[in-house]
């Protein structure tokens, strides 16, 4: 099993990858979905309303359960 600092770590790069590659990608998506500048704009604000709604829960969890069982069910559903 690795250490939670690992794991941690690791699931920081990853999610860093992930977005980075989605924020590369922000035009094509918004031209395949033909959506404009507002649109788009709203849906990252709503997404990232939404990581800090989840903030205090993700927390919550990591007290009661630790970190690893929560790093590893946010990895799958994500």
């Amino acid at each position: 099993m690795i250490p939670a600092r690992s794991a941690t770590t690791i699931e920081f790069i990853l999610n860093g990858a992930g977005m980075g590659s989605l924020v590369s990608r922000l035009p094509d998506y918004k031209a395949g979905l033909n959506i404009n500048n507002g649109t788009l704009g709203t849906a990252l604000f709503f997404s990232a309303l939404g990581v800090l709604i989840a903030l205090g829960p993700a927390g919550r969890c990591c007290a009661k359960y630790g970190s690893a069982p929560v790093l590893y069910w946010s990895s799958v559903g994500f």
